[in-house]
């Protein structure tokens, strides 16, 4: 019998048949059909769901190799929020925790993390970024963050000195030069970020805030040192700013 005699036939008979019979016969020849429209439409919907919602940066900062705990983080960002006069309805308060970069390896998800850190760098949305000592120094130079003297008074710099983090640009500049040339026998000097006599070319880098009262419990941040900085191409150096103020507002008057 022919294909089209066939078609007619079952045509002919599921005009008489149960709706059962009528939706079998369509699920049979058109599911397919169904299920990628489906997922068409769900991909559609999301993809313009995220455009909707997807707010301006308001104040965005980055802490690498970190915990969060979810529920004292959005009350912390809440906060933050109202502290620095950002309205949420229309721009977004972030502090990103989601990446972790390791300082002694290039593993896959390291790269795939210094990737996504270096797009937000480079197109400015970064404001701040804090990390362990040994991963912050993958990043500290003066071409990446402001110079605090820059940005700082001689007062406040006072005020912050005991938590004032510093690299020796000599080292910085040397690390550099290693690691365009593949230098694989460079070693690292190693130094006190605390003390600056000890440098030969002191620059004050960040300011060290795992002990703020206002991140315990917050975030689980890791041993030692965890130095911040201010992107020197924020668009937000006030925010960035007032942020830090917000930090140690119970400390320093």
């Amino acid at each position: 019998m022919a294909i089209m005699d066939e078609f007619r036939e079952e045509r002919e008979a599921l005009k008489n048949g149960t709706f059962k019979q009528k939706l079998q016969y369509f699920w049979d020849y058109y599911k397919w059909y169904v299920i990628i429209g489906v997922i068409v439409i769900a991909m559609a919907s999301s993809f313009i769901h995220d455009i909707l919602s997807n707010k301006e940066h308001g104040f965005f900062a980055v802490f690498l190799n970190t915990q969060e705990e979810n529920v004292s983080a959005r009350s912390f960002r809440s906060n933050l929020a109202e502290r620095l006069n950002i309205d949420t309805d229309n721009y977004d308060v972030s502090v990103d925790t989601s990446m972790n970069i390791s300082a002694i390896s290039n593993d896959e998800s390291t790269l795939n993390d210094m990737q996504r850190l270096s797009i937000y760098m480079s197109t400015g949305d970064l404001d701040v970024l804090a990390a362990d000592s040994p991963t912050f120094l993958r990043y500290a130079s003066t071409d990446m963050f402001y110079d605090l003297r820059d940005i700082l008074s001689k007062e406040q710099l006072d005020e912050y000195s005991p938590y004032l983090y510093y690299v020796d640009m000599d080292e910085v500049t040397a690390r550099m030069e290693a690691s365009i040339n593949e230098d694989d026998g460079y070693i690292a000097k190693e130094y006190d970020h605390h003390v600056p006599e000890n440098m030969s070319d002191p620059v004050p880098i960040a300011i060290c805030i795992q002990d703020r009262p206002k991140l315990q419990g917050v975030y689980d941040f890791p041993e030692g040192d965890v130095p911040m900085g201010f992107m020197i191409n924020s668009s937000r150096l006030e925010e960035a700013l007032a942020f830090l103020e917000y930090l140690f507002e119970d400390q320093i008057s």
